[in-house]
């Protein structure tokens, strides 16, 4: 009965003796893991708080192939954007540029670019890429387009306009720092395509198909900024 009593007495302290040791490593994990999320939440904030905003302006080339549509006015050869930028500094040689634009090559477009950049010399040179969002604001229009192809030349081919539509794309460049001035040259493109609309009338038809196809713009561009508050 002793021996009874013992063994029992032994695995009920070592039972508590192993919860015990259980809620001190919980405990610690979780002291441990609010204290990681603590310090990286005030590291967040304070980069936010020393994040810096700008303005930017830029001339646009289009640098596209437009195809059956290289005729058409709406989608001009040159054109602008403008807009507000802002850094955040990642590391020493690292940050993030998120920027809004209001550009105009013809039609109307606002777009967002998420740039990641990198200094190849301090305060002087980056390197940035990055993904960009742009949405086209719609806009109808009249015209015949001449070279929309031998095979409807017979015919009368109306161009009507571009739709509304949100485009995934790209855009990266170069940027150079004089103090508080910059100067950038980038490329941006979009992956999927704007959405342009057309009417097609055959030789001897009463009546006209509307129809609609992408087309896949790019642009190089060249401009000057301005950050305020920077070093």
């Amino acid at each position: 009965m002793k021996k009874l009593l013992f063994a029992l007495t032994i695995a009920l302290s070592s039972t508590t003796f192993s919860q015990n040791i259980k809620d001190a490593v919980v405990q610690e994990g979780t002291e441990m893991s609010q204290n990681l999320a603590a310090e990286g939440g005030q590291k967040l904030i304070d980069a936010l708080g020393d994040a810096t905003f700008g303005v930017r302006a830029f001339g646009l080339v289009n640098s596209s192939s437009l195809g059956n549509f290289s005729d058409v006015k709406d989608l001009g050869k040159h054109g602008f954007s403008i807009g507000l930028a802002a850094k955040v500094d990642i590391s020493e040689d690292f940050f993030v540029t998120p920027e809004l634009y209001y550009s105009h090559t013809g039609f109307d477009e606002l777009s967002l670019p998420i740039l990641f950049g990198y200094s190849i010399v301090q305060d002087k040179l980056d390197i940035i890429a990055g993904p960009n969002l742009m949405y086209t604001f719609s806009k109808d229009s009249k015209g015949d387009l001449q070279n929309i192809g031998e095979g409807a030349m017979a015919g009368q081919i109306d161009y009507q306009g571009i739709l509304s539509t949100f485009e995934f794309g790209y855009m990266a460049g170069l940027q150079y720092h004089l103090g508080n001035f910059m100067i950038s040259a980038r490329y941006q493109g979009g992956f999927s395509g704007k959405v342009v609309q057309y009417a097609s009338q055959g030789t001897g038809v009463d009546f006209k198909q509307s129809n609609e196809e992408k087309i896949k713009t790019s642009y190089v561009s060249l401009g000057i900024g301005f950050n305020f508050g920077s070093k």
